[in-house]
């Protein structure tokens, strides 16, 4: 085995465990008739969980007027079933990402909030393609760069090499990291998954989310990861060492028959987003 990769699967090992919640969440959603009192239930468990969830509802963006939030349940009243999912998610994930991203020439914070704009277009772009596992989707695009969180402090060795290799303008990021280091950071993330007992579509769609045609199982789950991630992307959201070797797939837009306008709205529409859940996560 690649003595580097050796290291890095060993390190994986010592990475936190994914708070429980998530899981059931999944295990939950995918259920054909979720009921969001178990959410709720699950959600109650957690302490300090439940007291981000009440602050972000009491955040100025969703209070606007009325009494304070006091319960999950109010809390899901005055959020709706999706944004309080999504919170949950990420705010269970947030932890991994903390100081991650400088190896791959990112401010520090950049790459969650990367992940998060990716996490958030794509449930735009699950209404338009009426995509039904919006959740799984949700949890991809959070998780889809958790292996450059286990590979900064090594790419940050390798930089001058990944560099010289994109000056070449023959091969993706992705290609870059495959040739040089003999793998790449969706295949580290996939196993982190697989540590955690992710479904298997879910661990494709994380390992191949720049070469979507790759996935074997969840394929479409995967290319909505992709796009989602190209168009963040485009926007200059966690454009980070790569630059501009990450490009969109020929004819990627007709595949999801998305119009200029289409794309001209998923942009405007992320932009609004963000900002809100920046300012929620603010309190």
């Amino acid at each position: 085995m690649n003595p580097v990769l050796e290291k890095i699967l060993q390190n994986i090992e010592k990475v936190p465990p994914l708070p429980s919640i998530v899981m059931k969440i999944l295990s939950v959603m995918r259920n054909p008739e979720p009921s969001i009192k178990n959410i709720i239930a699950v959600v109650q468990l957690d302490e300090v969980l439940t007291f981000r969830v009440i602050r972000m509802a009491n955040s100025a963006y969703y209070k606007r007027s009325g009494e304070d939030v006091r319960t999950v349940g109010e809390a899901l009243i005055r959020l709706g079933n999706n944004t309080l999912i999504n919170m949950v998610i990420a705010e269970s994930c947030s932890q991994y990402y903390e100081s991650a991203g400088t190896g791959y020439d990112l401010k520090r914070g950049e790459l969650w909030r990367h992940s998060i704009a990716t996490a958030l277009v794509s449930q735009k772009l699950a209404e338009k393609t009426q995509f039904e596992h919006k959740e799984a989707l949700f949890t991809s695009c959070i998780m889809h760069d958790v292996g450059k969180t286990l590979l900064d402090s090594y790419m940050s060795t390798k930089r001058a090499e990944i560099l010289s290799k994109l000056a070449l303008g023959t091969v993706t990021f992705t290609q870059a990291e495959m040739e040089i280091m003999g793998f790449s950071h969706g295949e580290i993330g996939a196993r982190l998954l697989e540590r955690w007992g992710f479904p298997q579509d879910m661990i494709s769609a994380v390992r191949h989310h720049h070469e979507p045609e790759r996935a074997l199982s969840g394929k479409k789950l995967a290319y909505h990861v992709y796009l989602s991630d190209v168009i963040c992307l485009m926007m200059g959201i966690g454009l980070d060492l790569g630059g501009l070797s990450y490009t969109a797939q020929k004819d990627i837009f007709d595949m999801f028959n998305l119009s200029e306008a289409d794309v001209q709205m998923l942009f405007i529409y992320l932009v609004e987003e963000l900002a809100k859940t920046e300012e929620m996560i603010r309190g």
